[in-house]
């Protein structure tokens, strides 16, 4: 078997390209109908966030679909020209596919690194997958290890509570300014990363009343849609910083667009209240001289960046901790898929040959004079018992070195053929497994679990509610609160 992933995220392709891929619960649904239609022995999950669409499959080695095949499917399940897609996907298999869906759920590949909302999206698409009866004993065994690294990693790691991008210090530091963040009417100028990371952040901190205002409507108003916020047209811009108790400003352009007349006579209409301004522009955005307006709090880049410098190398230890446990529980998984081909065929191997053994035994035990005791006979059957084992020994230990390599297909076609392994019945303990991983899949459904107790990213079971409990509860700081 293969592991597949094709996709693309907020690195590889632009949020216009991202948006014209997404799949909502329909369109998934038929999507992963048309896959099994066509490839019936694969199994298939589609992972559709804001930031990302994926798609994984597990298939037989000598089996399509290939990669290409499943970016082809994509362009044509959207209608896209599939020349689009070319440099925006990536495809991954076997550990490097398993290594990125642990570090996916893990919120290590995210927008914001350590956010808790990405494993309640990873558990509804793999619910979904299940609706759709795509999913088999595979990928319910890959996703169950996804879901439980993630667990691990939130436990055991301070992830989610270092933010290293401008973007996020800024929120963050806006937040612990204001004892009512949440509730604050927040400005952002610009659609471009920095502010998609901005907004991203502000939603995940809870604020709602968020406004973007940019100069392309057809950028500014698809980010604004995206997380369901207010657009304004560039015009509109003056009114808008009148209303506004925090301004986040990312916009390219040769010299400051806010000057400190301007922003004087606006800052008056708001009657001198309270005004925090965060300008992330390069060059500036704000007009240094605006900080000296009453109540008015100018942050820049630099002024920024070195908290973003400390929590750099802060960050860096928890990720470096986050990744070896990804690792480990990769090996892990791989420990058991490498052999779950193998481990039924060698076992009805020495099966079939301890058979012939037995059978010889009883031959030879009815030929044999009765002075023999049980003793002997007991040590007679015991010896073929180790010549079978030792002759068996280093073929098995071959075959599992090819079954790492991924090129054990050959030889266990041969073995099946010259021992006549597929007429043996199927062994009890290969039927309880198979059965139990299609049951872990359905109680994981059973289990409350359900795509509208995802909503939001609010009332997931473990992971997120733990991440709740311990990484967005930061202490403010004493004194400084507006």
């Amino acid at each position: 078997m293969k592991i597949l992933c094709v996709g693309m995220n907020h690195r590889s392709a632009p949020l216009e390209l991202r948006q014209c891929l997404a799949f909502d619960r329909q369109q998934t649904q038929r999507a992963l109908a048309l896959l099994k239609t066509q490839f019936e022995a694969s199994e298939f999950v589609i992972l559709s966030t804001c930031n990302r669409v994926e798609v994984y499959a597990a298939r037989p080695a000598d089996q399509r679909p290939s990669e290409s095949d499943l970016v082809d499917q994509l362009a044509a399940i959207h209608q896209v020209d599939r020349g689009q897609l070319d440099g925006a996907t990536y495809c991954l298999e076997n550990e490097a596919a398993v290594d990125h869906l642990l570090t996916v759920a893990s919120s290590l590949d995210s927008m914001v690194v350590g956010e808790s909302q990405i494993i309640a999206q990873t558990k509804e698409a793999f619910l979904w997958a299940i609706d759709a009866e795509a999913t088999g004993k595979y990928l319910n065994r890959l996703f169950h290890r996804a879901f439980g690294t993630a667990k691990r990693v939130h436990a055991a790691t301070e992830i989610g509570r270092r933010r290293t991008s401008l973007a996020g210090v800024a929120v963050e530091f806006a937040s612990r300014i204001f004892s009512d963040f949440r509730r604050k009417r927040v400005l952002v100028l610009g659609a471009g990363e920095m502010a998609e990371l901005a907004v991203t952040h502000l939603k995940a901190d809870g604020v709602e009343r968020v406004t973007v205002v940019n100069r392309s409507a057809e950028r500014g108003g698809l980010l604004a849609e995206r997380f369901a916020a207010r657009f304004c047209p560039w015009e509109m811009l003056d009114d808008c910083l009148a209303e506004s108790d925090i301004v986040i400003s990312s916009v390219s352009a040769e010299r400051p667009i806010l000057e400190r007349e301007r922003m004087g006579n606006i800052h008056r209409r708001r009657q001198y209240a309270n005004w925090m301004i965060l300008d992330l522009g390069v060059p500036r955005n704000v007009d240094p001289a605006v900080d000296r307006l009453r109540n008015v709090y100018l942050y820049d880049v630099d002024r920024l960046g070195q908290v973003v410098s400390d929590n750099v190398e802060l960050r860096q230890q928890e990720i470096d901790a986050a990744r070896e446990i990804i690792a480990d529980e990769t090996r892990a998984f791989f420990d058991w898929f490498e052999s779950r081909d193998v481990g039924p065929l060698v076992e009805r191997l020495e099966a079939r040959l301890h058979e012939l053994g037995d059978e010889e035994l009883e031959r030879l035990f009815r030929r044999l004079p009765e002075e023999v005791t049980e003793r002997q006979r007991q040590e007679i059957s015991l010896a073929t018992h180790r010549i079978v084992h030792k002759l068996l020994h280093h073929p098995i230990e071959r075959l599992k070195e090819e079954a790492r390599e991924d090129r054990a297909q050959m030889s266990m076609r041969v073995l099946r053929r010259l021992f006549q392994l597929d007429q043996m019945p199927a062994r009890q303990g290969e039927d309880a497994e198979q059965g139990e991983d299609h049951q872990q899949g359905k109680e994981h459904q059973q289990q409350g679990a359900t795509p509208a107790a995802f909503g939001g990213g609010e009332g997931v079971p473990d992971v997120a509610a733990e991440s709740a409990e311990n990484g967005d509860d930061d202490e403010r700081p004493e004194g400084g609160v507006l």
